[in-house]
């Protein structure tokens, strides 16, 4: 039987109102559980946007990617705002990839 090793790091922080997560590692189903988790409960009524800093993310699936849909709803819910800021090569092909760059907000274009 095949497994699947994979490392994965939330860092997450109040910088002025916002809540920004440093996302580090591999974003398949069971990391993205835990990054749900994680908004939920460092999300408050002080916060003001959140940012989902993505540059040390190394992959990203569908689940990853529900995540950061639902960040982006969760903060606009609240009338805030998500951002996926500085998302590594790989995550920014995905995204791109699955139209999403069409509806997330993205931070620091590639060059």
């Amino acid at each position: 039987m095949a497994t699947h090793d994979y490392y994965y790091d939330i860092v997450a922080e109040q910088v002025a109102d916002n809540l920004v997560i440093r996302l580090h590692g591999d974003f398949d189903p069971v990391s993205a559980e835990a990054l749900r988790r994680c908004i939920r409960d460092q999300f408050d009524d002080a916060t003001r946007n959140i940012v989902l800093d993505c540059s040390a993310a190394t992959y990203v699936d569908s689940s990853g990617l529900r995540v950061l849909l639902e960040a982006r709803d969760h903060a606009h819910a609240h009338g805030e705002v998500a951002t996926v800021h500085r998302p590594s090569a790989t995550v920014r092909r995905v995204i791109e990839a699955s139209g999403l760059d069409a509806v997330l907000i993205v931070t620091d274009p590639p060059d």
